[in-house]
């Protein structure tokens, strides 16, 4: 029985060993030579340079700190099972095939398997790939066995050649945890690049040229689905042609050259936590827009959209920023949930204006305040907000609805138009009476001009309208006399000693 026994023990190191010779082992970084390189073998644990069946391991286990492992500059192909860069949080780790490297592939990674994460960058790590090959793609993940490439959040793949990027871009990882994971185009020169964005899901893509301002172009009918952040980076211009949507599920930041979306391609913002548009350069939407997240969409830049606005799901809140809607552009999908959030010095213009009803659907963050202005006559551009309190105080502020609406007119006195005004009861001063007669009051010359008013009945929300307006300013609703009237004109007459006649005109 005790020779069964060892024999047995020796069958099953043999196994263990036949079955680790197979299938590689773990190279782990040590940096113990202190220069970088990967080709140096006193770097690695057990010693010598990583071959095809092992799986590298780089992390601030032994090594620490922030560094860089360097890739060989030859001719010379160099194929691993397995890569998976992990620093210590606070560092950062860069694996970096250079320039000088003209293999095709310079690195190749797969373990052969289907499904698996051949590649795992983890927060800090950065996979730098500025490959100086005539051909093929620098970096290979892959692909041919649905190996997958793992950026997780906080990580980056740096695609700094010439080269394809379909060795990685085509095998991306959608796991949790990887949906702010950075993928990075900074091509070398100035020339104009094509980027594989038609079919593709990134985590957040970012468009970079640090070697002067170029051009990056993307096309096909396919969907872009970015799960984190679109960010465009100063100096780049973007120009698409894809007729497919692009759905965004972070921010989208553009600080290259003015930025225009063709009107083919439709754009989505479906994220769940609140989402910006920002960056230093204008944004022009030529198609269609969808809001579908409840948190809402804020502007720190100005934007333009000239095709369907569709407030699905949230608030856009302006800011300090503008919303421009074009002459075409139309609006679906406004309601008390939905709508164009006013408190700050941001506007929404709606371009040719004319004589058809044009919505407004603005508001407050905490009501829904919509303007409908119609009849203008020859079409004009018109920009309104909305406030929950007054610039200019109300005669009995008990009997106003509370609010201040803003209109203004891009060419003065070109409109005749007929203005509507929306409200809640629950904006509505205390005292404020919908059936003791109503009139919609302008601010003109230092008081509150009253125009009268014709209110629509109906229930909560309510709205009353007003005709020939000509001129725009601050607009609120009130009871009669609630707000100010104009003085047009007073005149005393002398009768006797006794009797003083007074004759006085108001608007």
């Amino acid at each position: 029985m005790k020779h069964l026994f060892k024999l047995f023990a020796l069958v099953l190191v043999v196994g263990l060993a036949l079955s680790s010779t197979a299938w590689g082992q773990h190279k782990k970084w040590t940096g113990t030579a202190g220069d970088g390189l990967w080709a140096t073998a006193a770097n690695w644990s057990p010693s010598g340079a990583p071959v095809g069946t092992d799986t590298v391991v780089i992390d601030n286990s032994v090594a620490a700190g922030s560094f860089t492992v360097t890739l060989p500059s030859d001719a010379t192909i160099r194929r691993i099972r397995r890569l998976y860069i992990t620093p210590n949080p606070g560092n950062t780790i860069i694996l970096l095939l250079p320039s000088g490297n003209t293999a095709n592939p310079g690195l190749g990674i797969g373990d052969g398997t289907a499904n698996t994460d051949d590649v795992i960058l983890n927060s800090g790590a950065i996979l730098q790939n500025s490959s100086g090959a005539t051909s093929g793609n620098g970096i290979v993940v892959d692909s041919a066995n649905s190996g997958t490439f793992r950026i997780n959040n906080g990580a980056k793949y740096l695609h700094n050649t010439a080269r394809s990027t379909a060795g990685t871009v085509s095998v991306l990882s959608t796991a949790t945890g990887t949906e702010t994971g950075i993928y990075e185009w900074d091509s070398p020169g100035t020339a104009s690049v094509s980027i594989s964005a038609s079919g593709r899901t990134f985590g957040t893509l970012v468009l970079t040229r640090t070697a002067g301002a170029a051009t990056y172009t993307s096309s096909g009918g396919s969907p872009l689905t970015i799960r984190g952040n679109f960010q465009i980076n100063t100096g780049v211009t973007y120009s698409s042609t894809m007729t497919a949507a692009m759905n965004i599920a972070g921010n989208l930041t553009n600080n290259g050259t003015a930025l225009t979306i063709p009107s083919g391609q439709a754009v989505n913002f479906n994220g769940t936590s609140t989402q910006t548009i920002s960056g230093s350069s204008p944004i022009t939407f030529a198609g269609a827009v969808t809001l579908n997240n409840a948190s809402g969409l804020s502007l720190s830049n100005n934007v333009t959209v000239n095709g369907t606005l569709t407030l699905t799901s949230g608030k856009i809140t302006l800011g300090s920023n503008n919303l421009t809607l074009g002459s075409a552009a139309t609006v679906s999908g406004a309601s008390a949930a939905n709508y164009v959030v006013t408190n700050g010095t941001g506007v929404l213009t709606r371009q040719g204006v004319g004589a058809n009803d044009v919505l407004f659907p603005v508001g407050t963050s905490a009501s829904y305040l919509p303007v409908t202005i119609n009849n203008a006559g020859t079409a004009d551009n018109f920009s309104v907000k909305v406030k929950p309190t007054f610039d200019f105080p109300p005669v009995d502020a008990n009997r106003v609805v509370n609010s201040q609406w803003t209109i203004t007119e891009a060419v003065a006195g070109g409109s005749n138009a007929t203005v509507t005004l929306q409200w809640n009861g629950a904006d509505e001063a205390t005292g404020f009476d919908r059936l003791a007669g109503i009139e919609i009051g302008r601010w003109a010359n230092s008081q509150w001009v009253g125009h009268g008013a014709v209110y629509n009945g109906g229930s909560d929300p309510y709205s009353a309208s007003v005709g020939g307006i000509t001129e725009f300013s601050n607009f609120s609703v009130g009871n009669s006399g609630a707000l100010p009237v104009q003085l047009a004109s007073f005149v005393g007459y002398f009768v006797n000693s006794n009797d003083v006649t007074f004759e006085w005109e108001t608007i």
